[in-house]
């Protein structure tokens, strides 16, 4: 546009904030889209002379760089910012406690299920030892009764009943405890 014919021009004619061409090769000299004159003789007339032109409006590009700039400042719309324009150091706080919520949340679960297997525990082991006396018990009374067979059969002279002694075979047999 009219701002690169001027820098061009700007250039090569030598004037202030350009080269001269007479000291370099012309295919040195400076590109005009590098060459950037603070000089109010390099911009358009028409910005120059108007008084109700004040400022360009923002390229994208100073758009973008400003809110990315924003973003990592926490200002105003940071993006991928959860809670508005928190800091990198207060999102991970935050997500650090949530985090830590979530984990006391399964430890009560877990101390929960756990009170109730001990619990569980505990009516096994007392039904469990409650076997074991009706079980040595049954083994007592066996051992009566066997004591009395044998006492039975000591003093007869005969042998004690040998063999099963399940339900069905003590049914079936002679219910005298010693054999001729």
């Amino acid at each position: 546009g009219p701002q690169r014919a001027a820098a061009a021009g700007a250039a090569d004619a030598g004037e202030p904030g350009g080269e001269s061409a007479g000291h370099r090769p012309a295919r040195y000299a400076a590109s005009p889209r590098k060459v950037r004159h603070p000089s109010p003789a390099v911009q358009p007339v028409a910005r120059a002379t108007s008084p109700s032109v004040q400022s360009p409006p923002p390229s994208r590009r100073q758009v973008r760089e400003t809110s990315l700039a924003d973003s990592f400042s926490g200002g105003p719309g940071a993006f991928g910012s959860p809670n508005g324009g928190a800091t990198p150091a207060q999102q991970s706080g935050a997500l650090l406690l949530r985090i830590i919520d979530t984990l006391q949340a399964d430890k009560v679960s877990l101390d929960s299920k756990l009170t109730g297997m001990r619990t569980e525990r505990d009516k096994l082991e007392a039904e469990n030892a409650q076997l074991r006396a009706a079980n040595l018990e049954k083994d007592r009374q066996i051992a009566v009764l066997l004591a009395s067979f044998h006492g039975e059969c000591n003093r007869s002279g005969a042998s004690p009943l040998v063999g099963s002694t399940s339900r069905r075979d003590l049914s079936r047999a002679d219910l005298s405890p010693c054999r001729a």
